[in-house]
């Protein structure tokens, strides 16, 4: 009878680990188990705690976990904020532009979540080439569209189309997909997408999103030397050559491609 119900445990325990995994939960919950339950090394950091140096428990293994994916080795998850830990933290701090005193608190717990974010997707270029190709002057009524706001509708969808998720921050319809800020915040900041004000021709890349005014933004499509070419939502705006005095920024999407 132990033994089967041993055998039980085990099992439930996998299934939880499965789930969870799919679901995208932030923190296992070791009380169930104990800390034996595995932690998937993508899942999100709760944010809402603060982390430091004699903590314990599931939520250190899983900074630990996330730590060493992202090439802050700190030894074996085990649970135990030691040493290794808080140096491995203050690297990544450093490294980040944040204040570097080995303690993770919401703003380190929220990059580290968005390293692991821009390293958890991959976007194929090719299918938001295609889809921009199809739908630069037609409308995919899939979507809603929005009266001089649809460049950024129209971003979106080549991202949707290319293996971006959506969710509640993201999908039609929302703020993130419609306008033009709410979108480089959305990417910036669950994505780490960098933004690039005033770039050069070497800055940008095809697959990147190129603002040629603080409100209008495209679809860099093709690329020839210095020569970028862009496309959009309306009539003769596909493949469009732009000229250098439109590089107002660029976001860097293109470093999620493959």
């Amino acid at each position: 009878m132990k033994d089967l119900k041993k055998t039980c445990k085990r099992f439930l325990a996998t299934v939880l680990s499965m789930a969870m995994l799919l679901v995208g939960f932030a923190v296992m919950p070791s009380e169930v188990f104990g800390d034996s339950v595995a932690v998937t090394a993508y899942a999100d950091v709760a944010t809402n705690q603060t982390l430091r140096k004699g903590s314990r428990g599931t939520a250190v293994k899983q900074l630990q976990q996330s730590l060493n994916t992202l090439g802050y080795n700190c030894g074996t998850p085990d649970g135990i904020y030691g040493n290794n830990t808080y140096n491995a933290v203050r690297r990544f701090q450093s490294n980040n532009g944040l204040t570097v005193d080995g303690i993770a608190g919401y703003k380190t717990l929220t990059t580290i979540n968005n390293k692991l974010h821009s390293r958890s997707v991959k976007l194929n270029k090719q299918k938001l080439l295609n889809y921009a190709a199809t739908y630069w002057n037609k409308r995919n009524y899939n979507y809603n569209y929005y009266n001089n706001n649809n460049c950024a509708n129209f971003v979106s969808q080549c991202l949707v189309a290319a293996g971006m998720p959506t969710n509640n921050t993201f999908k039609n319809g929302t703020a993130a997909f419609v306008y033009v800020p709410n979108l480089k915040n959305y990417l910036m900041n669950t994505y780490n997408v960098k933004y690039i004000s005033r770039p050069s021709a070497g800055n940008i890349q095809v697959g990147d999103i190129l603002y040629t005014s603080s409100g209008h933004v495209m679809v860099v499509t093709a690329k020839s030397g210095n020569n970028i070419y862009a496309t959009g939502n309306t009539n003769n705006r596909y493949n469009l050559k732009i000229s250098s005095n439109y590089f107002y920024a660029v976001l860097k999407t293109s470093e999620l491609m493959n």
